[in-house]
């Protein structure tokens, strides 16, 4: 990777604010089901985004699947919903 490669990088993974950059670290560590059941699902969107972007990243690309897959199952706006019940 090219050293203007990673500073673009660098500079969405700062854009993404400390709260996404923390859920992009769980799910990470562990792309469980689980693990993602824990994220906001909005933020594993800005995630996945930001991972489409990471494409020459070792395993960026396989993390961008599984969390796509992940929200096509689990729907992407289930916090909305939790909210608006409560």
């Amino acid at each position: 990777m090219e050293l203007r490669r990673f500073l673009e990088l660098a500079r969405k993974f700062s854009d993404l604010g400390g709260a996404v950059q923390e859920q992009l670290e769980a799910v990470a560590e562990d792309c469980s089901p689980n693990t993602m059941g824990e994220q906001n699902s909005n933020a594993l969107v800005m995630v996945a985004e930001f991972l489409a972007r990471a494409w020459d990243v070792e395993d960026a690309e396989d993390l961008q699947t599984e969390i796509e897959e992940y929200l096509a199952h689990h729907g992407e706006n289930e916090d909305d919903e939790e909210e608006q019940e409560a």
